[in-house]
């Protein structure tokens, strides 16, 4: 019986070590501010909601389009949780690669529409370039995305469960 706790007790300490939280509150940086702007900001930091979107990586003729990208599914709204995890990748400088620049071309496949009352903001996420673009307010900022490809990926992969596409994405290009 002896043993028995104490396996139980070394099993719950490694399991409260082990499980790591998705996101939290990362208060962005001068860098980050300066990219996506006040106004962008203000939703991406305090959404009303948080909607997910696949959409055509190459820009075609669509009456439903974001940014030019026609859409093809709007997908689910995401929970608390996610949001949380989202907003803390897009909020930490450590998310983007501000000194390299890349010459492949914005071809994302999914959005997310960020609402907050009547102003939206959209976060496109390309996986064959690593790269996000961040557009509303008639701005639009482009910058990579390589340090968070792998959580990108996973909450894709959550989100859009039966899309094979999706589900075949890695973690690195």
């Amino acid at each position: 019986m002896k043993y028995m706790s104490a396996v139980l007790a070394l099993a719950l300490i490694c399991c409260q070590t082990t499980a790591k939280p998705r996101g939290g509150p990362v208060e962005p940086t001068q860098k980050v501010k300066q990219f996506l702007g006040e106004k962008m900001l203000k939703v991406l930091q305090a959404p009303d909601s948080v909607q997910a979107i696949q959409i055509e990586p190459r820009t075609g003729v669509s009456l439903e389009n974001i940014d030019g990208f026609k859409i093809l599914n709007r997908g689910p709204m995401l929970s608390g949780d996610q949001i949380l995890w989202l907003k803390s990748l897009i909020m930490d400088e450590k998310s983007y690669d501000f000194v390299n620049v890349k010459r492949h071309p914005m071809d994302p496949v999914i959005a997310y529409q960020f609402k907050k009352g009547t102003d939206t903001v959209h976060v496109l996420v390309s996986f064959a370039g690593n790269l996000w673009q961040f557009s509303g307010f008639d701005q639009k900022s482009i910058e990579d995305n390589d340090p968070v490809r792998a959580s990108l990926v996973a909450l894709a992969k959550e989100l859009f469960p039966k899309d094979k596409e999706i589900q075949a994405l890695g973690d690195k290009p």
